[in-house]
């Protein structure tokens, strides 16, 4: 699965899955240092918004 989250984007690692009824969940983190926020335009190197 790690290898197939790669090929999407190499900066999300996968963490695990979980299958409910008809629908697979995938939890992904990324693995960059920082990020620019999408929402307010901040960098950041931690979580401050989910």
């Amino acid at each position: 699965m790690d290898e197939f989250i790669k090929m999407l984007d190499k900066n999300l690692e996968y963490k695990n899955h979980e299958i409910i009824d008809d629908t697979i969940y995938i939890k992904v983190e990324s693995n960059r240092k920082e990020l620019k926020c999408p929402f307010c335009g901040q960098t950041s190197t931690k979580v401050h918004s989910h």
